[in-house]
């Protein structure tokens, strides 16, 4: 029997195993209809302006998105899908609002290619 490996601290890969890529999801919570569903159109819009608009102009918009979809900004029976989606949005706040040339980011959380 050889020397048994050192334990890895939490969070850790052992040294067979690949680092976990971060990766932003695609949609909010895809078990809830409606928050799915928002947060699909968002990620149209979203993509449509990274390729389109200035960081300046996106960052605009970014804090328009996060008034309208601010969950103490929205009706009691709307606040479950507002939160969901809020909390989706701002995942995606470094990837929409940096001056990163679109090409190199073709979809959030896409590994940037070679």
């Amino acid at each position: 029997e050889g020397p048994r490996p050192k334990p890895a601290f939490f969070g850790q890969p052992q040294a067979n195993q690949q680092p976990a890529q971060a990766s932003v999801p695609e949609v909010a919570h895809p078990d809830d209809p409606a928050a799915a569903k928002e947060t699909r159109e968002l990620l149209a819009e979203m993509h449509n302006m990274r390729r389109n608009d200035s960081a300046a102009n996106r960052k605009k918009h970014f804090k328009k998105l996060q008034a309208k979809w601010h969950p103490d900004k929205c009706s009691e029976d709307a606040r479950a899908v507002h939160t969901l989606v809020f909390q989706w949005l701002q995942t995606q706040k470094e990837w929409f609002t940096s001056e990163a040339p679109a090409s190199k980011s073709l979809r959030p959380g896409a590994p940037e290619p070679a």
